[in-house]
């Protein structure tokens, strides 16, 4: 009498003949190689016996086995990572075993570490996840044969491997039935070391893009008129040594330039231009507006930003008030900049011409950002 057994992988049930669940009494074949950068050894254990295998011994395809990290206990437990991770038992090409998207088949084994870390017992046949990749069903694989890597894998929300065991097996083609395979020995440290294999996941840097963030608001008034002390260079529309005009001081408003272009880092200017200054009928020129650019230094918080660069970063010369020329270079960089956040400010001085009418004067001041 035939027993039915059930056996669960991540939630799948496969359903197999317990007559056809023993080893093959199978002719020997020549090993697979020793397997690479495995973060653990697998050593693959008899699923009903609880016995370890002969890795030159065929293993039925649709035979139950148990991984396990030591050739000395089936209940070797790996030591898997955790936190957000799923984990699988996969079959994939040599050398492809920390790309996710390179398995050839594979089974869940859930997303609890404890559980995972024992194997649970599963065939070859059961691995019932399957992917665009040739072979890519179980059946397939069976029929195609070949060098393959059978393991266990934690892969995060990224769809990214961060932890892989596994030996090289070979299997001689067949079907779910007929198909067996053998495996290798992990390799074993010299005396006194330790061999790691430390896995680095590096994705493509992206351009996020070039902007310019003013998390205050964009009203500033200046401060309180004072009478000039005849200090405007010469040579400007307001001659050294006029006295007693309307000067005013204040600061533009930090802001933040920020550039993801980490990529092409092709570098950016800003400029800045005015509109006249309007009080009822009266207008004074925008020529009266004068601007010294400030690089604020890296570590500086401006609302919700905290910068992280200056490097590459050139601030423009002042604009005199009385003489100042608009659109104006407020500041720029090359493609040596280090791309990432950068905040500045300016300050402003307003000097308004003799004879102007007293009052609250609006203007407007535009900051923009071009890329190289």
């Amino acid at each position: 009498m035939k027993k039915i057994t059930k056996i669960g992988i991540g939630g799948l049930t496969v359903v197999a003949i317990a007559g056809s669940l023993a080893l093959l009494p199978l002719a020997a074949q020549a090993a697979p190689p020793t397997p690479v950068g495995s973060d653990e050894g697998l050593y693959v254990w008899d699923g009903d016996t609880i016995t370890t295998t002969n890795p030159t011994t065929p293993i039925a395809f649709n035979k139950e086995v148990v991984g396990s990290t030591t050739a000395s206990g089936a209940t070797g437990t790996f030591t898997l990572p955790s936190g957000g991770l799923t984990y699988y038992a996969f079959v994939s090409p040599i050398g492809s075993e920390t790309t996710r998207n390179a398995w050839n088949v594979y089974g869940g084994l859930g997303s609890n570490p404890a559980s995972a870390g024992n194997i649970t017992p599963l065939t070859l046949s059961g691995l019932t996840g399957t992917t665009a990749n040739s072979p890519g069903t179980a059946s397939a694989l069976a029929s195609a044969g070949g060098m393959y890597s059978l393991g266990l894998a934690a892969v995060n929300l990224s769809n990214v491997v961060v932890y892989a065991s596994y030996t090289s097996i070979q299997i001689t083609s067949g079907t779910l039935s007929t198909a067996n395979w053998v495996w290798a020995n992990p390799p074993i440290p010299s005396a006194g070391e330790n061999d790691y294999t430390v896995t680095v996941p590096v994705i493509a840097s992206v351009d996020t893009g070039l902007g310019i963030e003013a998390p205050a608001a964009l009203n500033v008034t200046l401060g309180t008129g004072t009478l000039s002390d005849g200090t405007t260079p010469a040579g400007t529309a307001l001659t050294e040594g006029a006295f007693g005009l309307s000067k005013t001081t204040g600061q533009l408003g930090a802001f933040v330039v920020t550039d993801g272009r980490y990529s092409t880092h092709p570098g950016w200017h800003l400029d800045v231009d005015s509109t006249t200054f309007v009080y009822g009928a009266t207008t004074i020129a925008k020529a009266q507006l004068g601007i010294k650019p400030v690089v604020l230094p890296a570590g500086t918080t401006v609302g919700s930003y905290t910068t992280d660069t200056v490097a590459g970063v050139t601030a423009a010369p002042e604009q005199v008030a009385g003489s100042a020329t608009y659109p104006a270079l407020f500041a720029e960089t090359d493609g040596s900049w280090d791309v990432g956040r950068s905040a500045y400010n300016a300050d402003l001085t307003f000097l308004a011409p003799a004879g102007t009418p007293p009052g609250n004067y609006v203007g407007t001041v535009t900051i923009s950002i071009t890329s190289n």
